[in-house]
């Protein structure tokens, strides 16, 4: 929640840590007729982003890693949306 909230926040403890001390944590979920939609407060808040929006936006705020949760998938044992996380590399990392 504090990436949406207050991103100079992020910025400044990256400044102060280092980038490779700051994960950013990316929850999303499909949503019907809008692909992948990121979610925030536990995922009960869609947002507008996409994940390989958001991942641009964390990354350019100082989270040197990404942590990304499928919440449709979590705790469903069908491992990871590899997907989405290539999509999120192929775009956001450029």
């Amino acid at each position: 929640t504090v990436n949406f909230e207050d991103l100079k926040f992020l910025k400044k403890c990256s400044e102060i840590f280092g980038s490779s001390t700051i994960i950013g944590s990316i929850d999303y979920k499909k949503k019907l007729f809008s692909g992948n939609r990121v979610y925030k407060n536990n995922g009960t808040k869609v947002t507008k982003y996409s994940p390989e929006d958001f991942a641009k936006i964390i990354e350019l705020n100082g989270a040197g890693e990404l942590f990304c949760c499928n919440i449709q998938r979590e705790g469903s044992a069908e491992g990871y949306d590899l997907k989405t996380i290539g999509s999120i590399v192929n775009n956001a990392f450029k």
